[in-house]
């Protein structure tokens, strides 16, 4: 005799109650995966996703590098029938994730993601060379893709410094205020 998988709800109440989005909405038609730019990249789907988040199948999602392959375009809910904002899902998961100390599968996305907002919080906007020099950095692959960030270099498609932002401290107080948002 078959045993019947019994379904952990308690993954799905977690992202509702960060998001406040209902993945028991989907039915899997898949047009949010057949629509997704980034798709072809992620080991499972954004339906797939939905539908492991409703099984409760928290580690699956929470460690594989899907989620973080969501580039936040909203095709996937502008497609669905249900109007499931799955860009809010994959956020709740990365926050769920990152509170739980999971950790991100793709060193690249993280070093991105920090040295970005560095970035803009420092000088109202990011600067080519110094977003690649911290990802650099940060991976400790300083050589990768020289011989393709060289010729652009040379050719003056790259600033060695950042351009002056007018209202730079207007973007500090909207980061202080941000951190001061999140400490509470």
């Amino acid at each position: 005799m078959r045993e019947i998988a019994k379904i952990n709800k308690t993954f799905a109440e977690q992202i509702k109650e960060e998001c406040g989005e209902d993945v028991y909405l989907c039915y899997q038609c898949k047009k949010c995966s057949l629509g997704c730019p980034t798709a072809y990249a992620m080991r499972y789907k954004p339906h797939q996703l939905i539908r492991t988040i409703q099984l409760g199948q928290k580690d699956l999602v929470l460690k594989d590098q899907s989620i973080w392959f969501c580039l936040s375009c909203q095709t996937c809910m502008t497609r669905c029938p249900q109007n499931l904002d799955f860009v809010k899902v994959a956020d709740a998961a990365r926050t769920i994730g990152g509170r739980e100390k999971y950790k991100n599968p793709i060193p690249e996305i993280a070093a991105f993601n920090e040295s970005f907002l560095f970035l803009v919080e420092k000088f109202g906007r990011i600067y080519e060379i110094g977003l690649v020099m911290l990802i650099k950095l940060k991976t400790k692959q300083i050589m990768k893709d020289v011989v393709t960030g060289l010729p652009l270099f040379f050719k003056g498609k790259f600033g060695l410094l950042p351009h002056k932002v007018k209202n730079v401290n207007e973007v500090q107080r909207i980061f202080a205020k941000v951190k001061e948002l999140e400490s509470k």
